[in-house]
């Protein structure tokens, strides 16, 4: 499982490049102020766009219905590290109490780890 970085505390909008199951990606996380959500954006190393628009969701499995679209072959997902449901997932307690993870091809291959 790898944590992913969040950097909210400098901006609304930041973006950093990551190696996931040995292939590099370019990841870009806005939040959005009207809709109180953060978004999520996919890409290759070169910047090519493989999917936009992945509504941060606590405890749902990102990646389930883009298999073949040439997505990480493991899952992202959000997980409440206090596990307390009455504090929402927003721009103040992502990276605090909230923390988007990825877990790899091979957590989720050996069974240690479901991935959706």
């Amino acid at each position: 499982m790898i944590i992913m970085p969040v950097f909210s505390s400098v901006s609304s909008k930041f973006q950093y490049t990551m190696d996931l199951d040995q292939v590099t990606y370019q990841l870009t996380f806005q939040y959005n102020f009207r809709e109180n959500f953060w978004y999520m954006d996919l890409a290759d190393v070169n910047g090519n766009t493989i999917r936009t628009g992945f509504k941060l969701t606590v405890g749902y499995y990102l990646l389930n219905q883009y298999r073949g679209n040439a997505v990480p072959p493991g899952n992202f997902i959000v997980l409440n590290l206090a596990n307390d449901a009455t504090i929402p997932l927003n721009f103040d307690t992502f990276g605090q109490q909230y923390q988007l993870v990825y877990i790899t091809e091979a957590e989720i291959a050996s069974g240690v780890i479901t991935g959706g």
